[in-house]
C-alpha cells in the first residue's frame, strides 16, 4: 500500500513543482505615447461659432410675425352621464 501511495504522490508533487516554476516571463511594455488633449482650441472655437449661429437664428425667428393661420379650437362638450343600477351583490360591481 505504501509503494502505491509513493507512486501516486511523487508524480503529483513533481507536476505541481513544474507548474509553479514554468511561468512565462512578462513582455516589457512599450513606452506610452503622450496622450492628445481631449478638447482642442479648434474644437472650442467651432462650438462657439455654432452657438453664435444658433442664437442668431433664434433672434431671427423671434422677429418674424406670427403665423396667420391658427387652428380653431372647438369648445369642449360635457360627456353625457350614464346612470347605472346599483346591485347588492359585490361580485356584480367587480364584473361591470
Amino acid at each position: 500500500m505504501k509503494s502505491v501511495l509513493r507512486w501516486c504522490v511523487v508524480p503529483l508533487l513533481a507536476g505541481t513543482l513544474v507548474a509553479q516554476t514554468a511561468a512565462k516571463p512578462r513582455a516589457k511594455k512599450a513606452a506610452a505615447k503622450p496622450a492628445q488633449p481631449a478638447v482642442t482650441l479648434q474644437d472650442l472655437q467651432s462650438l462657439k461659432d455654432a452657438l453664435a449661429a444658433q442664437q442668431q437664428q433664434i433672434e431671427q425667428l423671434k422677429q418674424e410675425p406670427p403665423a396667420t393661420h391658427r387652428p380653431r379650437l372647438l369648445p369642449l362638450k360635457p360627456r353625457p352621464t350614464v346612470k347605472r343600477k346599483r346591485s347588492s351583490s359585490w361580485t356584480a360591481t367587480w364584473l361591470t
